[in-house]
């Protein structure tokens, strides 16, 4: 762009397109031009620009017990890179992902969350429908402590939510807590990954801390829990 002789102080504005970059990649501002009839060069300020990735839920899925035998394994499953993420703390992914069952047998899943971006991510809200053939527990936690508050009185206890090291467990039915299960054909109160055919359990898990960019780790992520019945 060229202005004449004695143009008024104008500004110059420079759109960047950043689509190739990758994360943490720099982009330093080093603009120079010349004003006709005056000597010598003007130069923009060198202001570094850090590319930030945009929130991003990551998901892994696992049976974490069978029959009320906790199962700590750690795999690997090889038609994702999700549970390869750096940002989930070490050993964190207990579970398996298939096995030998019958019907009549307890199955325990767990859904593990990572935040994975340079911005927080808001009103997260989770939804996992329950497998085919298979029933939801809605006293799949009866006697667990502590129970969130707001769930009905009495009522059965079948989800179980991971914060900061701590589990909190809520009652099944659709009432005052976070937690919720949708029986088949329901609408759910949260975004699901296809229809409510078997049951679904929702959770509002809020906000969740950035990993990158200066956000908090330890609040970045957890996981939600559930018990079905092999059918």
């Amino acid at each position: 762009t060229s202005f004449p002789k004695n143009t008024p102080t104008r500004n110059v504005t420079l759109t960047l397109n950043l689509n190739n970059n990758k994360r943490g990649d720099i982009y330093s501002n080093n603009f120079t031009g010349r004003v006709q009839g005056l000597i010598g060069l003007l130069q923009s300020n060198d202001v570094p620009i850090y590319v930030r990735l945009p929130s991003q839920l990551v998901l892994v899925k696992r049976i974490t017990a069978i029959n009320g035998n906790p199962i700590t394994n750690i795999i690997d499953d090889p038609n994702t890179t999700e549970d390869n993420d750096s940002n989930w703390p070490a050993n964190y992914l207990k579970g398996i992902i298939n096995g030998k069952v019958k019907p009549g047998d307890e199955l325990e899943y767990t859904v593990y969350f990572l935040s994975n971006g340079d911005s927080d991510s808001i009103n997260v809200k989770l939804c996992d429908l329950i497998p085919p053939k298979t029933a939801f527990l809605d006293a799949g936690f009866n006697g667990s402590t502590p129970v969130s508050g707001g769930g009905l009185p009495g009522a059965n206890v079948g989800i179980a939510v991971e914060r900061f090291g701590t589990i909190e467990y809520m009652t099944s039915p659709q009432d005052g807590d976070k937690g919720s299960y949708f029986p088949p054909a329901s609408t759910p109160n949260a975004s699901c990954s296809g229809t409510n055919d078997n049951g679904a359990v929702t959770v509002d898990i809020g906000n969740l801390s950035r990993t990158g960019f200066g956000g908090t780790p330890a609040a970045a992520y957890g996981f939600i829990r559930f018990v079905v019945e092999v059918k």
